[in-house]
């Protein structure tokens, strides 16, 4: 899915809807401490075979939320 640089906005909730973060401001937070507890790496010690694939989305998580919380 590519990404509309044009309107900060529709980015923004292109990229929350893409790892399935809320887009609105009030949700935001909530939804990605949720997502974040629920790929965090640590999490996953215990399966050593899905760590890249945990690691991968928690990142793309974390970018996503510091994306969104800047274009709000």
């Amino acid at each position: 899915m590519e990404l509309d640089a044009t309107r900060p906005a529709r980015a923004a909730a292109q990229a929350a809807q893409r790892v399935g973060l809320a887009a609105d401001a009030a949700g935001l937070r909530a939804a990605y401490r949720s997502a974040s507890r629920a790929w965090h790496p640590d999490r996953w010690v215990s399966f050593p075979c899905y760590q890249p694939a945990v690691t991968e989305v928690f990142a793309k998580i974390s970018d996503t939320y510091a994306d969104l919380r800047n274009a709000t």
